[in-house]
């Protein structure tokens, strides 16, 4: 632990403000120093991209029900259509049959 108070912060190293040369070499308390906060940030960036996987995975799986029920809902839709169809169809044979129905009740 004396040895680590011996060791500037990691930001003190990087920016320059530990009176460290750029040529010189780093000293094992400084590589070890490094080596700790590389190794931080990568399990942080693999955490990140294990959220990342996981909301990827969770979107797919609704963009798949998404679609199922976009299919659902275009069957849904096509049934509708025949069915308006259909009911136009018989609509106007009723208007036909009614006028057929208004002229023989004007003859009596």
């Amino acid at each position: 632990s004396r040895h680590r108070a011996l060791v500037p912060p990691m930001a003190q190293i990087l920016s320059g403000e530990s009176g460290h040369q750029a040529h010189a070499p780093l000293s094992t308390g400084q590589t070890l120093s490094i080596f700790n906060v590389l190794d931080n940030r990568i399990r942080e960036l693999q955490e990140h991209f294990s959220d990342i996987r996981r909301d990827l995975n969770q979107t797919d799986n609704s963009v798949s029900q998404l679609r199922a029920q976009l299919g659902a809902s275009n069957g849904a839709l096509q049934s509708l259509r025949e069915s308006h169809i259909n009911v136009s169809a018989m609509v106007d044979a009723l208007r036909k049959d009614t006028g057929k129905l208004g002229v023989k009740a004007n003859k009596l």
